[in-house]
């Protein structure tokens, strides 16, 4: 996924995005949203659906919805289906 892409997601994503994004299973989040352990406060939809605040995962990330790192005023590019981060390049 580019930068220019985070603009492109929805409000809320799924549980299944939210373990790629974090490379751990989808199992592992849905485990910690059940202990009440996840960092990033769920929305449930119905019995099973569980969805999460786009923003909010991307702070987890450490990342804004603009795509730049928060801690400073690098910048990364997302990539892959694990949303890692990825160095800019040199210029």
């Amino acid at each position: 996924m580019k930068l220019s892409e985070l603009h492109d997601l929805p409000t809320v994503v799924d549980a299944r995005w939210v373990a790629q994004a974090l490379d751990t299973s989808y199992w592992w989040v849905l485990d910690a949203v059940k202990a009440g352990s996840f960092p990033v406060p769920p929305i449930r939809v119905g019995r099973n659906r569980i969805l999460f605040p786009t923003a909010k995962v991307l702070e987890l990330l450490g990342l804004d919805a603009t795509g730049r790192i928060e801690s400073g005023s690098e910048q990364a590019e997302v990539a892959g289906p694990t949303l890692g981060l990825v160095p800019p390049e040199a210029s």
